[in-house]
Order: C-alpha cells, then sequence, then structure tokens
C-alpha cells in the first residue's frame, strides 16, 4: 500500500478550508490529517496495493476551497515503478494416468506473467519422484515416455514437479504438480526353453521340464496341458508342468 507525507494548504485569513480532487485515481484517496480554521493537512493513499496496471505517472490536482469561495488548485504527480511479478499457474495441480506399453504424453498448462517476460520451464528433481521413464521438452511443455514392466516394480505412481522461471532476478512460479498414477497390464507368460525333445526306446526314466516366465512382477504361474488328444498314453504331466 501506499501512504504519501502529509501535505497542508493554509489561508492567512484563517478561512475554513474544504478539499476536493479532480482525475484522482480510484484507487487513491485523499484521506484528511487535520482540518483547523487556516490550515487543512491532508495525505493521498492507496485503497490497495498498486497493480501492474497502475504503472507509470499518475497526474491529478487537489482543490482547495475556502469558506469565501475562493480556491486554488495545485497539482501532483504520482509514480508507480514497475517491480519484477511471478510467473503464476492458473491450477497449481492435476493428474492423470499412462498405461503400461502404451506411449505416454502430457502437456503441462503454461504459467502467465504480468510483465510479459519469456519464462523457462523445468523439472524439479528434488521434488519429483519415480520419474526416469519420461522425457521432458522444455520448448513444448511436453512429457513423454513409457511404462514398463521394469518401471512398475519401482511404483506404480509418478508425481513431477514443474517449475516456471522468471528471467529477472531468478522469481519463480509455484510449482505446477503432475501426478502420474501408473496401470499394469496383464503380459502373456512365454517359455524360455522350448525345444524337441528325443527318447530312447526301453528307457527307465525320462523328465523335460518347461520354463516359462512373466513379466509381471510376482505373477504367481500354473501349467496345463492342451492338445490332450495327441498325448502318447506313457506320458504324464505333474502340477508343476514336469513331462515324464
Amino acid at each position: 500500500s501506499y501512504t504519501s507525507a502529509n501535505i497542508s494548504v493554509t489561508d492567512v485569513d484563517l478561512n475554513s478550508l474544504s478539499l476536493s480532487t479532480i482525475n484522482l485515481p480510484a484507487w487513491l484517496t485523499l484521506q484528511t490529517v487535520s482540518n483547523v480554521s487556516g490550515n487543512h493537512t491532508f495525505r493521498i493513499i492507496s485503497n490497495t496495493n498498486p497493480l501492474q496496471a497502475q504503472v507509470g505517472a499518475h497526474v491529478f490536482t487537489v482543490r482547495a476551497t475556502a469558506n469565501n469561495s475562493v480556491t486554488v488548485d495545485q497539482s501532483y504527480t504520482l509514480t508507480v515503478n514497475n517491480v519484477n511479478d511471478a510467473p503464476v499457474f492458473a491450477s497449481t495441480s492435476s493428474s492423470t494416468s499412462a498405461t503400461e506399453d502404451i506411449a505416454f504424453s502430457a502437456t503441462i498448462p503454461a504459467a502467465t506473467d504480468e510483465d510479459g517476460d519469456a519464462l523457462s520451464y523445468a523439472v524439479v528433481g528434488a521434488s519429483s519422484t519415480h520419474i526416469a521413464w519420461l522425457s521432458f521438452n522444455t520448448s513444448t511443455r511436453q512429457l513423454t515416455g513409457t511404462v514398463t514392466d521394469a518401471v512398475l516394480a519401482s511404483g506404480v505412481t509418478s508425481t513431477v514437479v514443474i517449475r516456471a522461471t522468471d528471467p529477472f532476478s531468478g522469481v519463480t512460479a509455484t510449482n505446477y504438480t503432475l501426478t502420474i498414477n501408473l496401470i499394469n497390464v496383464n503380459d502373456q507368460p512365454a517359455f524360455t526353453n522350448l525345444s524337441t525333445q528325443n527318447v530312447n526306446e526301453d528307457f527307465t526314466t525320462w523328465t523335460y521340464a518347461p520354463v516359462a516366465t512373466d513379466a509381471d512382477n510376482g505373477a504367481s504361474l500354473t501349467y496345463t496341458m492342451t492338445n490332450i488328444g495327441s498325448k502318447p498314453a506313457w506320458l504324464t504331466v505333474t502340477g508343476n508342468g514336469t513331462s515324464s
């Protein structure tokens, strides 16, 4: 807020004085400090803090009128100096989701700056979590990446904090936080050691244990035999997938 020094208007004839203003900005007020015969002391105060729209010189007039109708005008100039304003985001957070094996992209909204300054954007690594799978384009404000099983093994939520920076005096905006919920997709198990097997006639015991893996973390596999109609009568399958 703004408060001027006290200003006095005097009348040597000790007439009572009343004050009025001409072209006084709406965000300013003339406030009487004291008013005695022949002397009226006032000051100019702001009703609110000056904003970007008020930057510049404001010329106004204070008119003193004596009770004998004699008037005198005095012009004043109040200059509002510009200061660097921090950029701001309209909203400071949001959430979205990313599905495993599907390319993900999200664009961070642009911040605004009252001064019209060009802003730069960067990921705040110290405040972000589980973001190694993501890339950030500082020009387009776009996040891209693909969730894999390895990513899901480290957690199911990524938190990305983006900061908009003003080029002057290092003023920064309130950080923007994007929470990404990572969605797992069930992966099909795959055999790792399937091969054609040879068995000698009159063998005593033959065992073959196929091995399958599943990319989903913690998945438990069970084994069953298909195409049962062509299975030799002498072949059995145990519960753990072993053929004998």
